[in-house]
């Protein structure tokens, strides 16, 4: 991504539970929002919460003293959005959501 910044700053990068806090937070601030959907947008916004904590900064980062909240704004202002339509289109449905727990039960 073009980013030889950042990846001297990172010594270890997110765990993958930072994809499921990231997840959870997202769909927790579509729900507050009135929506049953997620929106980049919602992602963007919930990012520098989730992942701020979970960065392990380099010494040159420390020394410089660029924080995790840095790092994690150099990031989302450089990766673009995908583009989407929140709107289902006229004849195609949008599959309900199942929790685990029911999909594992058969329901």
């Amino acid at each position: 991504f073009g980013m030889p910044d950042a990846k001297a700053w990172i010594a270890y990068g997110a765990s993958p539970r930072a994809s499921l806090g990231i997840i959870a937070a997202s769909r927790a601030l579509a729900l507050v929002r009135g929506r049953d959907y997620v929106i980049p947008q919602d992602v963007v916004e919930v990012i520098p919460d989730v992942l701020r904590h979970r960065l392990v900064l380099t010494y040159d980062a420390l020394a410089d003293e660029v924080s995790a909240e840095t790092v994690v704004n150099r990031i989302l202002q450089t990766v673009a959005l995908p583009q989407v339509n929140a709107i289902p289109q006229q004849g195609h449905s949008v599959p309900p959501v199942v929790p685990a727990a029911a999909a594992a039960a058969g329901r």
